[in-house]
């Protein structure tokens, strides 16, 4: 985890309790025929790292493309402002998540991993869910495969959460590098609406490397368009009530999905 501390994600909207069971759904693992292995995990429904990251070895493979922009400390310097704290909070014991045509994921609260909360803010019901980097880690290899060193090609994936955005790094062993293995980070940052993640580049040993040459830039787009999909369009359901992300929130120890 780049030897940084370990770090903590939120959610919020409200509809009338609805009685149902909970359900456990898994979610599914897509293909990419342009650059073979594929993976979507639950960390894309949490904050749309992973549609990035199984990719990491196919845009690493082009990363003479790129083009040098300064270092990566450098991009989490100005974050976005947080969101509202919640009033008269309430922790729940279980999420419902709901992504769409990805299904549904049902999430028990873990207190050192992943807290879900309901609450006010500004007078109207809101909810948060919070994530550290171990509760990220810790569901990512509980529904998928991509965490658990199963694929030669890129292996000890990491999340590292930085004010404003997160760093999806990976050890990629790759022909194009002469099978030397390289440690590489998918930067990605929270933009000025609070609501989506956006590709800044590439980080190589402290280095930012962005502008991705042509023949990436439209597949690196569309990536991140399906990623802000399943983002935007995430909802989730605490004790009967029905919440739509409102704002992400990332600092150095926890993310946090805010919720109404």
């Amino acid at each position: 985890m780049q030897n940084r501390p370990v770090k903590q994600m939120s959610l919020s909207g409200h509809y009338p309790p609805v009685a149902r069971a909970p359900r456990v759904k898994a979610i599914p693992v897509l293909t990419c025929g342009c650059l073979g292995i594929f993976g979507v995990c639950l960390v894309v429904a949490v904050i749309g790292v992973v549609v990035l990251l199984p990719n990491l070895p196919g845009i690493a493979a082009q990363v003479v493309g790129f083009t040098p922009n300064g270092s990566v400390e450098s991009v989490f310097v100005n974050p976005p402002p947080p969101a509202p704290e919640l009033q008269n909070p309430v922790v729940v014991d279980q999420a419902i998540v709901n992504l769409g045509v990805y299904g549904e994921q049902a999430i028990n609260n873990a207190p050192t991993l992943y807290n879900f909360t309901i609450g006010t803010a500004a007078g109207v019901e809101a909810a948060s869910i919070t994530f550290t980097e171990s509760g990220l880690m810790d569901l990512c290899r509980q529904r998928t495969t991509i965490c658990l060193n199963q694929n030669p090609t890129y292996q000890n994936v990491a999340v590292d959460l930085r004010p404003g955005g997160l760093i999806a790094y990976a050890d990629a062993t790759l022909p194009q590098l002469g099978g030397l293995t390289q440690r590489l980070g998918v930067v990605l940052q929270v933009d000025a609406t609070g609501r989506r993640l956006v590709f800044v580049g590439l980080d190589i040993n402290g280095s930012l490397f962005s502008n991705p040459p042509v023949e990436l830039s439209t597949l690196i787009a569309q990536l991140e368009q399906d990623a802000n999909t399943i983002l935007t369009g995430l909802s989730v359901e605490m004790s009967g009530s029905q919440y739509s992300l409102s704002r992400i929130t990332i600092d150095d120890t926890m993310a946090v999905l805010f919720l109404q």
